[in-house]
């Protein structure tokens, strides 16, 4: 599991603010077991919660620690794939031209899947506020602006 951290410079000069991404990064071939941790996240987002990390070291800036919460998406792979991916990740500057293609493959399923999930989620979301309690219609519209503005941040990166 990673926890992806976004640094926010303010335009006028003052302290950066951070927004973060929790990733599960799940080797499996359990389908029941995704599901599962999908329910999980369906289940906190339903009760207008977010991820949570108890205990957090922004290594930006270490002022920032303790417990933070956010958005959270799945990345999954079968085990092949993980020894591949793990295994590419290993050979650092040395990669052929293949294990480059293949490394810059892994890149870009691994956005791809995490900006699909984030919709996913807001779509969930949203859904979901047509039936809340007027107790969590508050906490479900800032879940969806956690979301929309974590998904902007990854498209942005994406871009870059």
């Amino acid at each position: 599991d990673l926890i992806m951290g976004f640094r926010l410079d303010e335009k006028d000069g003052g302290k950066p603010t951070y927004e973060y991404l929790a990733i599960d990064a799940t080797v499996t071939r359990d389908p029941e077991g995704l599901e599962k941790k999908e329910l999980g996240i369906q289940k906190d987002l339903q009760n207008g919660k977010l991820a949570v990390a108890e205990y957090f070291i922004n290594d930006d800036n270490p002022d920032i620690k303790g417990k933070i919460e956010m958005p959270q998406v799945i990345y999954a792979l079968l085990p092949m794939e993980a020894i591949e991916f793990r295994t590419l990740l290993g050979k650092g500057k040395k990669l052929s031209f293949d294990d480059q293609k293949k490394l810059h493959g892994y890149k870009a399923d691994i956005f791809n899947r995490i900006i699909q999930q984030l919709q996913k989620w807001i779509e969930f979301i949203d859904k979901s506020l047509e039936s809340s309690t007027p107790d969590l219609i508050e906490p479900k519209q800032r879940l969806a602006r956690k979301y929309r503005m974590i998904l902007g941040l990854i498209m942005e990166k994406k871009k870059g």
